[in-house]
């Protein structure tokens, strides 16, 4: 009999081990089965066997624990403080703010969207606008075929019926 089942996956399992192979490991150890019979029963390789058997002696479940997140460096009044900042100025900098780096994921958390300002890119001089308008006149007058003959590129990229 060997367990093949690969539903109820858990996200945090290496490899994505169904929950009825965690379980099966749980009660074939449960019934005195060695590591390696268990391996070939439930089809896992014995590391993991090995792992789960040591999850089961330690916590009595076979089941990883849930991992609680990372610790929050902002605390509950600095968090309102940042709130009430941003109701006020909803259009101020985050170097304005002058607080931890948790400011975006606290930003998140509170439930506001950020965003970062564009890079400044220059603007066009009045020579390059000459030069514009003077390759523009001198082609103006242009045939199909001579436009054809052209070959045009450019650094971006786009899709008419959807993504690439």
């Amino acid at each position: 009999m060997t367990i093949t089942d690969s539903t109820d996956t858990h996200p945090k399992e290496s490899g994505l081990i169904s929950q009825s192979k965690l379980w099966g490991v749980y009660w074939f150890h449960t019934y005195g089965s060695s590591q390696r019979e268990i391996s070939r029963t439930v089809a896992l390789a014995t590391s993991a066997v090995h792992n789960i058997v040591k999850r089961v002696k330690a916590t009595g479940s076979p089941l990883p624990k849930k991992t609680p997140g990372a610790i929050k460096n902002i605390n509950e009044r600095s968090q309102r403080v940042l709130e009430r900042v941003i109701i006020s100025k909803p259009t101020v900098s985050y170097n304005d703010l002058k607080l931890e780096a948790t400011v975006i994921s606290s930003l998140k958390n509170i439930g506001f969207a950020f965003y970062f300002a564009a890079h400044h890119k220059p603007r066009l001089t009045q020579n390059y606008k000459d030069r514009r308008l003077r390759w523009a006149l001198s082609h103006v007058n242009w045939t199909k075929e001579q436009w054809e003959s052209v070959v045009w590129s450019d650094e971006s990229r786009f899709s008419v019926t959807g993504l690439d």
